[in-house]
């Protein structure tokens, strides 16, 4: 049984041209751009301008769903128990006996 891997290719040749190695530099710098971003404008900017381009590339929608919610859950997945832990910290804390005035030392001389 012979199983299709790849898409059908698109008209859109511009993309193709590019060399791989070079689409790769590309997409690692502008993620570490991203990343290293201290607001939110520059990543929803890079996000308004790489979604259409996708699409007209020729990416189904389907599939570009489909590679977005996988990172998705996983940040979900991490914040969840990020919050979860949090939670269960700020509970043992509040839990504790406050501290007594005569388990602190005092110091008279030096």
């Amino acid at each position: 049984m012979r199983h299709h891997l790849h898409h059908k290719q698109s008209d859109n040749a511009a993309v193709a041209a590019v060399d791989p190695r070079i689409r790769l530099l590309g997409a690692g710098l502008l993620l570490g751009l991203v990343v290293s971003s201290h607001g939110v404008s520059f990543p929803v900017q890079v996000a308004l301008i790489c979604l259409p381009v996708t699409l007209m590339v020729g990416m189904p929608w389907r599939v570009l769903v489909l590679r977005l919610l996988h990172p998705l859950f996983i940040a979900l997945v991490i914040l969840g128990g990020m919050t979860v832990a949090i939670a269960a910290r700020k509970r043992a804390i509040a839990r504790m006996p406050p501290p007594s005035e005569a388990a602190i030392p005092v110091r008279t001389a030096f």
